[in-house]
Order: C-alpha cells, then sequence, then structure tokens
C-alpha cells in the first residue's frame, strides 16, 4: 500500500468483501494478458492460480475478448429456463466432439421435457 489510493483501495476491500478461507495477497492486479497478471507497480507474474479457462487460454486473447464483446451486444445473460440459438448451437457441437455415450445428461433433459 504505498499511496493513498492504494490505502483507500484496501479499506474499501476489507469493508465490502466477504473472504472464505485465507487473506487476499497484498498486491493490486490491474490487468492481465496472455499467461501474466499484472501488479499496480506494473510487475509481471506467471499466472498459476486463476482456473482452467486462463491456464489453457491465457488472458485478453484476442479472440475470445471479440467472442465475449459481440455476446455482450446482444444476449449476454438469460434465466435459466430460457434459450437462445448460441446456447443449443454449443451444446450441439460438444455433442458432436464428446466420447460416445458421454451426452446422457442431454438426453435425460429431453426425456423429462417431453
Amino acid at each position: 500500500m504505498s499511496n493513498q489510493s492504494d490505502e483507500a483501495f484496501w479499506s474499501r476491500a476489507q469493508r465490502h468483501l466477504v473472504r472464505y478461507g485465507g487473506s487476499f495477497s497484498p498486491v493490486i492486479i490491474e490487468r492481465a494478458s496472455g499467461s501474466y497478471v499484472y501488479y499496480a507497480d506494473g510487475r509481471a507474474i506467471l499466472d498459476f492460480t486463476s482456473g482452467q479457462m486462463s491456464a489453457v487460454l491465457g488472458h485478453s486473447h484476442p479472440e475470445i475478448a471479440e467472442v465475449i464483446a459481440q455476446s455482450a451486444r446482444t444476449l449476454a445473460h438469460l434465466f435459466s429456463g430460457m434459450l437462445s440459438r448460441p446456447v443449443v448451437d454449443l451444446a450441439t457441437r460438444l455433442a458432436e466432439i464428446a466420447p460416445q455415450g458421454s451426452n446422457a445428461h442431454c438426453c435425460e433433459y429431453r426425456r423429462r421435457s417431453e
């Protein structure tokens, strides 16, 4: 916490966030790109912590960012009882590439809804 802005950041974090488990890392992350996250002071560290999506695809991948932006411009989220074309298109593509017999969940949903 090197300046008033950082102190205000940590004060707000402590006041408004709930932490389940350990404490927050004592650094402010400003951005991420590829396999790295960047501290507020500009230092880059290799990101081994952000989960499967970032580990496999990296942060701020241009193609993924464009797909997310396009989705946000058209339809970002729906109640789980509603469907959109991209949801069914993705389910269809996943079923096509999944190992034989692994789409039992899709079939179970269809039986319940008929």
